[in-house]
Order: structure tokens, then C-alpha cells, then sequence
């Protein structure tokens, strides 16, 4: 008899969360401001602490954020691993003998932001293949240079091609910041840090300016391959 696959699934930022999974069915899923009763709470550890009422471990914890794991989560004194790494080896969710700093039941998905609304939208949607459109206040964070420029940057729009089983291509994407900086194209832009690159192998296009909406005609451009009148103001 195989035994079941627990994952939990946490949304660490605003209107944080943890969904709970049995071998990919859903047991619950609650936003840590209905526990907490303190309106778009961060930092779901009441929720984690609710995950023990339905197993006491787990295969894999997954987490989502614009930012790093590492970088950008609070760390446990004296161990110095990351708040929700040390809270789930506490409660005995997993493995207490592995590397806390690089836990391999603990995978951090910050870096595909809005491959992960994409995701969402798309396996909900009912079709074999469609594509998504995101438009974000901010999504995965990066650093970026532009000639002497250095500055951080994040996802504002994307456009994805999406397939079963988990074929998300990217068609365009839009990095702003809260400049001002001269806008640019990349059509060679190296997607590794995104982890999206096309079936060819090919880094996708990504435009970078000051952050704000894009593609209203241009989404049209991408998908139907037409070119149609638009002004920017």
C-alpha cells in the first residue's frame, strides 16, 4: 500500500495562507487572517500550527513570494534558518536531521511569481490550453542593470501560452520599477531567473520601465499576431 503525499502549500505575504494537500486533493485551505482575526495578516504560522489537526508531517512545504526565502524572510535566533523552515521542523512536519538552511522538503517558488497566478487561473479554467494574462502590482523582484543603472526591478504584466500537463510559456513580459529609468527592450533578456524559457531553448522578450499598466492593445498583438492603433499617455 503506497503510503499518502502530504504538501502544504504557504503564501507568506499580505493576505498570507496555507493550503493543505492529500495526495493532491484538498483538505483546507485558510488565509491566517481568519485565525489571527487581524485583517490581511502576513506570516501564516497559525495556519501552519493548523496543519497538525490533519497529519503530522509533510512531504514537501512549497512557498510563494515575490521575494527570496532567504533573502528576505525573518530568521530564528541562533539557528539562523528562516521563520518557516524553523516553524515546521518545530511542530515536527519535517525532517529535524536535515540541512535547515537548504531543507530539501522546503522549496521556495519566488523566483516564477506570475507563472504561479498563471497556474492557478489556467487549472481552474476548464480548457487544455488557453492563455493567461497577468497584470500585478508586483510580482518575483529582481536586480537589473541598464547601462550604468542599477536598480530593482519586479513583474508587473505577463503573458503566458499554457498547456497540460505544466507547459507555461512565456510570450511577453513587463519589469517595472518606480524609476524614473528610460524603458528598453530585451528580446535576448536572459530568463533564468525566471526559469522561463520557450520550447526552443530561446530567452523570451521582456520590456523594463517605470511600473505601470502596458498591454491592454498590446495583449491583442500577442495573442492574435496583429498590429492594432494604440497611444501611451
Amino acid at each position: 500500500m503506497s503510503k499518502d503525499i502530504w504538501i502544504a502549500g504557504i503564501a507568506r505575504g499580505h493576505n498570507s495562507g496555507v493550503c493543505l494537500l492529500k495526495n493532491g486533493e484538498i483538505v483546507f485551505s485558510i488565509e491566517e487572517e481568519r485565525l489571527s482575526r487581524h485583517k490581511y495578516d502576513g506570516g501564516p504560522f497559525a495556519s501552519m500550527v493548523k496543519i497538525l489537526e490533519y497529519t503530522d508531517r509533510l512531504d514537501y512545504l512549497v512557498i510563494a513570494h515575490t521575494q527570496s526565502l532567504n533573502e528576505t524572510a525573518g530568521k530564528t535566533d541562533f539557528t539562523g534558518d528562516d521563520v518557516y523552515t524553523a516553524m515546521a521542523r518545530k511542530l515536527g512536519l519535517i525532517d529535524r536531521k536535515a540541512n535547515i538552511y537548504q531543507h530539501p522538503q522546503v522549496i521556495d517558488l519566488s523566483h516564477m511569481h506570475h507563472k504561479l497566478h498563471a497556474a492557478c487561473a489556467f487549472y481552474r479554467s476548464g480548457f487544455e490550453t488557453a492563455t493567461a494574462v497577468i497584470v500585478d502590482g508586483a510580482g518575483t523582484f529582481l536586480q537589473i542593470g541598464l547601462g550604468r543603472e542599477e536598480f530593482t526591478a519586479w513583474e508587473t504584466e505577463t503573458v503566458f501560452d499554457c498547456s497540460y500537463p505544466a507547459n507555461f510559456t512565456t510570450r511577453y513580459k513587463h519589469i517595472g520599477s518606480r524609476g524614473p529609468i528610460s524603458e528598453a527592450i530585451f528580446n535576448d533578456f536572459s530568463a533564468e531567473f525566471y526559469n522561463e524559457v520557450d520550447q526552443n531553448g530561446n530567452p523570451n522578450k521582456y520590456t523594463a520601465d517605470v511600473t505601470g499598466l502596458k498591454l491592454c492593445t498590446e495583449v491583442v498583438d500577442i495573442v492574435t499576431g496583429k498590429q492594432i492603433g494604440r497611444a501611451h499617455v
